[in-house]
């Protein structure tokens, strides 16, 4: 490996040799070594992208879920305001009697007459105000979810579900003002001991109607105390796979946000 001359110095050409190979392992060695980086970052991002496919499949199936509660609340607003319109139209009918209108009110300022055309315009206004907000989060809710960047799709399911509640609640309203619509009328219309039979027996069908619903039916279906009914982010750690960033407020001692990131996919 190595030859020497006396007198002449010392010559060294196997020294040579030896470099060449040393730094021909290390060129090697840098490439493995960066090979596998671009390895590490490929597994990594395909990791991302899957679960934010795998969230994203969730996101849709709320989605589904949350427009078909506003197809129905929609669709049953429909027949109510249907029917209030119907009963606006409804007049009382006289038999006989001194008076020559058959058909009508009597008194032109008879209190039956303002609470029950009060009554009815309030169901119709109610059911209209159903319809229009189902319509709305229907196509727009919609149209922001598939449509918007990233995070869009949780933005509008959590504003279906806040709209969800409202349109709930207005919707029970018009329920109440069409059925007191329906008792007004009959109270109006039908002869006294009839009417106060029908109204009877109305009121006590939509009382034993609320009991049954508040305590048995919504019993069976009503969500655990420790658990909420909002959606929630989905979060792997404090990685938000949405917007494939470190949820905010998330630290990791002498580490950066990338640090993070990489420890949670670890």
């Amino acid at each position: 490996l190595r030859t020497s001359f006396r007198g002449r110095g010392v010559c060294r050409p196997a020294s040579r040799e030896v470099k060449r190979s040393t730094s021909g392992s290390t060129l090697q060695l840098r490439t493995r070594v960066l090979y596998k980086c671009i390895m590490i970052q490929a597994d990594r991002a395909h990791l991302e992208a899957k679960i934010r496919k795998l969230t994203i499949d969730v996101r849709h199936k709320e989605m589904n879920f949350f427009t078909g509660n506003f197809r129905v609340l929609a669709k049953q607003a429909t027949f109510l305001c249907g029917l209030s319109f119907g009963c606006l139209y409804s007049k009382p009918t006289y038999r006989g009697g001194e008076f020559p209108v058959e058909n009508g009110w009597r008194d032109p300022d008879a209190y039956q007459e303002l609470l029950f055309c009060s009554l009815a315009t309030l169901g119709i206004g109610f059911s209209m105000l159903v319809m229009i907000v189902s319509a709305w989060c229907l196509i727009m809710g919609t149209d922001l979810a598939y449509r918007g960047d990233d995070g869009s799709m949780s933005r509008a399911i959590n504003g279906m579900y806040e709209e969800r509640k409202w349109v709930l609640r207005i919707f029970y309203c018009g329920l109440s003002c069409t059925i007191s619509a329906v008792g007004s009328l009959a109270w109006a219309k039908l002869r006294e001991y009839v009417s106060v039979y029908c109204v009877a027996v109305l009121f006590c069908f939509c009382v034993g109607t609320v009991l049954y619903v508040r305590f048995s039916v919504r019993e069976h279906f009503k969500f655990p105390a420790e658990n909420s009914r909002r959606p929630n982010e989905f979060l792997v750690g404090d990685y938000n796979p949405e917007f494939s960033r470190v949820a905010s407020g998330a630290a990791v001692k002498g580490g950066s946000s990338g640090d993070v990131q990489l420890k949670v996919l670890k």
